[in-house]
Formats: C-alpha cells, structure tokens, sequence
C-alpha cells in the first residue's frame, strides 16, 4: 500500500474522532481558530492542534487560513505533513455540511 493510499484511508476511518479533536482543541483554546496538523511518518502518525496565535505557524499559513475561514467561522482546516515525500495538503472541511 502506497503512502497517500494510507493517508486517504487513516483520513477516512478517523474523521469523525478528528473533528472531535479539533472541536475540543478549539474549545480548550477560547474557541479561537487554528490548525490539525497530521504528521504521517514511517512507522507512526501524529496529531497535534495549535492555535492561530501560535509562535510556530508562519504569517503566510495564519494568513492563508484567515483568508479561507467562512464568515460562520464553521471550518476546519488540517493539514497533511507526508514526511516519506515532503508533501503538504491543507483541507477544509466545513463542519456545518
């Protein structure tokens, strides 16, 4: 099985326990809006959410996500670190459809 074969299926059995992460780190965070990132390793994953306000994000991300929130303040944005290609993939996903 190629790499983005188990990064689309890790993504489509575990978006419901996501988004119920995401929801929670948001909630922890004052509700303010941020980022999952999903680190896909050889033999492991990692998740971690941080905040917009976070030393760690670049101006350009905190930007870029800004840019693409929905006025309802309804999306969840994850990003995709592949560490086996370098590949990077934000995904929005609006929690209100």
């Amino acid at each position: 099985m190629d790499i983005n074969t188990t990064i689309n299926t890790f993504l489509d059995t575990k978006m419901t326990q996501l988004i119920q992460l995401y929801i929670q780190e948001r909630h922890n965070n004052h509700n303010e809006l941020g980022v999952l990132f999903i680190f896909f390793q050889v033999d492991k994953v990692d998740v971690r959410y941080l905040p917009l306000s976070h030393e760690e994000l670049s101006s350009e991300l905190r930007d870029d996500i800004i840019t693409k929130n929905n006025n309802r303040n309804s999306n969840m944005f994850i990003m995709v670190m592949n560490h086996m290609n370098s590949e990077v993939n934000l995904i929005v996903r609006d929690l209100d459809n």
